[in-house]
């Protein structure tokens, strides 16, 4: 097993800016956060609602983003995963342990999933 399958020459375009169009004061900005999502990562159920109900939820027009860990699973499931510029800073007791956050799409939909890249 290799290192991670990390394409910075193809960065994955990620726009935080506002989207056209007039003020949809019921349009959500949602974050989920979770362990583990498909395809990138499966122990259970969850997964697989991690994997599909973000997607379902954009395409009802709110902006959704996903958290997971980078696991080694995450650069084996065949999507382009990109580095980001951003670095974290995560308090874990009395430490700080460094991370950055890498970044690829849910398969089939504009979902932006960040994958938390903490190596050592």
């Amino acid at each position: 097993m290799g290192g991670p399958n990390i394409d910075a020459r193809h960065p994955i375009r990620i726009d935080a800016s506002p989207k056209p169009g007039p003020f949809n004061p019921t349009t959500m900005k949602i974050i989920f956060a979770s362990s583990e999502v498909v395809p990138f990562a499966k122990t259970g159920g969850l997964a697989d609602v991690s994997g599909a109900l973000p997607a379902e939820i954009a395409r009802l027009g709110h902006e959704v983003t996903v958290f997971m860990p980078a696991y080694d699973s995450v650069f084996e499931a065949g999507i382009e995963i990109a580095e980001t510029p951003i670095e974290l800073q995560i308090p874990v007791g009395d430490q700080r342990i460094s991370g950055r956050l890498l970044a690829g799409k849910l398969p089939q939909s504009e979902v932006v999933i960040f994958f938390v890249d903490q190596p050592d």
